[in-house]
């Protein structure tokens, strides 16, 4: 029992670290726009676009991943590479002597997301036994939003002496960390998933719920990557104040997978579409009452809330739909997670072009009103089979 719970306690850790390693790449950018690109010699924008090149990368990998032509490794093997991918693109960046080499970083970078995420998320279901499968999968799923919280402020402290610094300072040492911990979990005999993709798209429910994810992301996404903006525009923040909220609102996103985590492992179905119709109403809320920086610094919690449950519940749908092919489906998940980010990021800047934030809450409202609905098909779909929640025990 005691070598079951350390087993367990192992498998946890070892999920989170390398979440945290993928998201810990994907952050950095952020906090060292400016000092980048005024060092580089190019304007912010064009280094901001980074993000999408290597979205674009990354979600070409999942769904690689996700065909019958994609190569099995088994998914320690596979995090394995993926984590490797990112410490050498972060070694990349540091090193890199100009903005071209940077794009060129981009490669790697983004095939170890694709790797480190769509192995991750199908390992939460392989490594755990079906009573703890939950557990795992919210633990798996904290270390992206853990990665903004401590991520944050230390890229900020070692970009005090060089902004070089902060792509060791994260990205780099939270990938050799995961590499460790990976490193040593035994060499398990796993399944292999030699499927096409069109033999998952059509299992029952899994279409429509990769729509839903793909709207859900896409909503989600764009609401992070314009909060900095809203909370500085419309209350004269400077960068460090909105890194903090931002930092503070990523905690309330953790707070909200663990909460939920038993009743979504009861039954996740009203929390798949209920926690999107909230989500709607919520950042409509959001980008039209703005009054104080408190008020604002609520509702955006109480929305990363209400993402971190309704993630959960996307998840634990993605992994008992397609319990058969774990590894397909769940790099069927983070292509829509990539390309959320690309589709949020464009029709979010549209949208505040036209109409600023109000037209941009209304947008995103209108995204996580499509995956409810889409959800509510997957739901429909998925009764032509009976449903073993997490029936496959651990390898």
């Amino acid at each position: 029992m005691q070598h079951l719970s350390r087993s367990l306690s192992h498998t946890k850790v070892q999920l989170f670290a390398a979440l945290f390693a993928s998201q810990a790449t994907v952050l950095t950018v952020s906090p060292l726009l400016k000092e980048m690109s005024g060092d580089l010699g190019v304007a912010p924008e064009a280094v901001a676009q980074m993000r999408s090149i290597t979205g674009l990368i990354a979600g070409s990998v999942a769904v690689w991943l996700a065909t019958s032509r994609a190569p099995r490794w088994g998914l320690r093997t596979m995090l394995l590479l993926g984590l490797a991918s990112l410490s050498v693109a972060a070694l990349g960046m540091a090193a890199a002597p100009g903005f071209g080499a940077m794009l060129a970083v981009q490669i790697p970078a983004g095939i170890g997301i694709g790797l480190t995420l769509s192995a991750g998320m199908a390992a939460a279901g392989h490594w755990s036994a079906p009573a703890n499968r939950s557990k795992v999968l919210a633990w798996t799923l904290a270390g992206q939003p853990a990665a903004w919280v401590v991520g944050q402020p230390l890229v900020g402290a070692a970009a005090d002496v060089h902004w070089r610094l902060g792509w060791i300072a994260l990205p780099f040492l939270s990938s050799v960390v995961a590499i460790g911990l990976i490193a040593a979990r035994p060499r398990p005999n796993e399944p292999v998933d030699n499927v096409s993709l069109r033999s998952v798209i059509v299992m029952p429910g899994i279409r429509s719920w990769v729509i839903g994810e793909l709207f859900a992301f896409s909503a989600w996404a764009g609401t992070l990557v314009f909060s900095g903006a809203l909370f500085m525009d419309s209350h004269g923040l400077g960068v460090s104040a909105t890194s903090l909220l931002l930092a503070g609102g990523a905690i309330f996103y953790v707070v909200g997978s663990f909460s939920f985590r038993k009743r979504i492992d009861r039954s996740f179905r009203p929390y798949l579409v209920g926690m999107a119709l909230m989500s709607a109403g919520g950042v409509m809320v959001y980008a039209f009452v703005r009054p104080t920086t408190m008020v604002t610094f609520a509702l955006f919690s109480l929305l990363a809330l209400v993402a971190g449950a309704r993630t959960l519940a996307g998840g634990t749908a993605g992994l008992t739909l397609g319990e058969e092919h774990r590894l397909s489906v769940m790099s069927l998940r983070t292509a829509a997670l990539q390309f959320g980010y690309l589709i949020g990021s464009v029709t979010g800047g549209i949208a505040h072009a036209v109409g600023g934030y109000e037209v941009l809450g209304v947008t995103f409202g209108t995204l996580f009103v499509g995956a409810a609905v889409s959800h509510a098909r997957t739901l429909s779909g998925s009764q032509r089979r009976p449903i073993h929640l997490f029936s496959q025990t651990s390898n």
